[in-house]
């Protein structure tokens, strides 16, 4: 046990001298789920794609016009008015071989509730079941972390990812309100 937190601290004390973060240390660790790696959001490799895919998809992923991308990637906040979520969304990239192929997003919105906020996949990538497998690594880190409830919704026009919530992934329908269908699932 001594030799476990003392490989720990020095660990720490090694990233601390050389100036990476434990963030950044996260970013380059690989969980390979199916055929390709899922890993944390890498500004420098990942930004134009993720950027490009919710642009391309922002009807989809959310009502808010005033939606602040930046603070999405760059505070790591599902926005911008609750300063006590900086810092907590992961926003995980799947990969196909070298390629981007979808992202997800995902935060604790208290001690026992997860919320899954974004998911796409690029249009040349989609009925693989990367979603699928995004949710399901989203709803494992979420559980990790004290979620006992997810949540998350989807447009009432999109019917294939009602069918992933609903019938692949087990979420139950709570509601309907302002275009979106509401789901939740516990874990």
């Amino acid at each position: 046990m001594k030799k476990k937190l003392l490989g720990s601290i020095v660990l720490a004390a090694v990233m601390l001298a050389s100036g990476v973060s434990y963030h950044a240390y996260r970013a380059v660790t690989l969980d390979r789920i199916g055929s390709g790696p899922i890993r944390l959001y890498k500004r420098d490799k990942d930004r134009n794609f993720v950027e490009k895919l919710f642009k391309n998809n922002f009807h989809t992923l959310t009502a808010n016009p005033d939606h602040d991308f930046d603070v999405m990637l760059e505070k790591r906040s599902p926005n911008k008015f609750q300063t006590k979520y900086f810092g907590k969304m992961d926003t995980m990239v799947m990969y196909e071989g070298d390629q981007p192929a979808g992202f997800i997003s995902f935060f604790m919105k208290s001690t026992y509730k997860g919320k899954i906020l974004f998911l796409a996949i690029d249009d040349k990538f989609r009925h693989k079941g990367y979603g699928k497998k995004l949710v399901e690594y989203a709803l494992a880190k979420l559980k990790k972390q004290g979620a006992k409830v997810v949540k998350i919704a989807t447009r009432t026009n999109n019917i294939p990812a009602q069918k992933l919530y609903g019938t692949k992934l087990g979420f139950v329908k709570t509601g309907e309100k302002d275009g979106f269908v509401f789901y939740r699932k516990d874990v």
